[in-house]
């Protein structure tokens, strides 16, 4: 059986498992989008700043 990933309300998760395709960067790129789904679903008045940089532009 293989271990899936988990997240209190089901919506959104990822599983990362072992291999050549995994790397630093896919981590890092993958939390990054992780944390920026959490933060975009947060009221505006409970949001952290965010810093200044070319990817603000796009929210």
């Amino acid at each position: 059986m293989r271990n899936r990933g988990r997240y209190l309300d089901k919506r959104h998760w990822i599983s990362l498992g072992p291999g050549r395709g995994i790397t630093k960067q896919l981590i890092s790129e993958a939390v990054e989008h992780s944390y920026d789904l959490v933060i975009d679903g947060l009221p505006r008045s409970e949001r952290p700043p965010r810093p200044p940089g070319p990817d603000t532009t796009a929210r």
